[in-house]
């Protein structure tokens, strides 16, 4: 299989690169042939700045893939409507559904939501697995086969056309992979499905079963040590090439990985640029 994909890291949690800013949220550029997607958007606050320091034309975009509906991923696509036109968007529908969290320390609600809504861009609904250029591929739906990657109580939603609030099952949380010669790549978002379930997912419905990358952002940063260290063993066991945690993967997990499984962890930041 030919070598083209070129993955650069426009918005994370972290900066190290002078110039460049941080935000708490994740977005990755993605160049697939003579294609160019963005893979999240985080929160907006540093998209075009990011991008111009990079070398990035956002204008020349073919559309933008959304792993879910919280503002740290889809808030920049504010930002790349003031153009205009209507951007090719592809995600889940719920990603439009009203998000909130509640406050761990307060009994409040807080709003995680994205501002625009499916008539501002060109919405192309993915529920299942679908290729969206080439064998550039988004995940649809992920199926949850362990009993242990669960999603924290205080994540709510409310669907459109209800009233009431109810536990947020993430039914619109996906990834995106493709295949390189010496396996897949896989990018997460937020992994609410949980990274265990998602891998196992994307080898079930993938042709090409070894594996090569994964990266993006692992939700552990809130989970028990015990599920770290399985997430840790179950990642060992793949014997990828690069681990790339970010966003809310969180310190502890990121350090843990690091330590256990050496050279194949690169600690993800903005800025940062693979080719495959």
């Amino acid at each position: 299989m030919e070598e083209k994909i070129e993955v650069k890291v426009l918005a994370d949690n972290e900066v190290y690169e002078s110039g460049l800013l941080a935000e708490h949220g994740l977005s990755f550029w993605i160049k697939y042939g003579d294609k160019k997607f963005l893979f999240d958007t985080g929160q907006g606050l540093v998209l075009e700045h990011n991008a111009v320091k990079m070398g990035i034309d956002l204008d020349s975009l073919s559309g933008v893939m959304l792993s879910h509906g919280h503002f740290d991923h889809g808030g920049g696509v504010g930002a790349l409507l003031d153009s205009g036109e209507k951007i090719p968007l592809y995600a889940h529908p719920r990603v439009f559904a009203q998000k909130y969290a509640r406050d761990r320390e307060e009994d409040r609600l807080e709003k995680k939501g994205i501002e625009f809504s499916r008539d501002d861009v060109r919405f192309n609904s993915v529920i299942s697995p679908e290729k969206i250029v080439g064998e550039l591929s988004l995940t649809g739906e992920i199926s949850r086969s362990n009993e242990w990657e669960k999603t924290p109580e205080r994540y709510l939603v409310r669907s459109a056309g209800e009233k009431e609030l109810e536990k947020d099952d993430f039914r619109d949380d996906q990834a995106l992979f493709f295949p390189t010669d010496s396996g897949l790549v896989i990018l997460l978002g937020c992994a609410h499905s949980g990274v265990v379930n998602t891998v196992e997912y994307i080898k079930s419905i993938s042709s090409f079963h070894t594996l090569r990358a994964v990266m993006g952002g692992m939700h552990l940063h809130d989970a028990e040590k015990n599920d770290v260290e399985r997430t840790i063993r179950y990642l060992a066991e793949q014997e990828l090439e690069l681990i790339v945690p970010m966003h809310c993967t969180g310190f502890y997990a990121q350090a843990r990985m690091k330590q256990a499984l050496k050279s194949s962890v690169e600690i993800g930041e903005v800025g940062m640029s693979f080719k495959f």
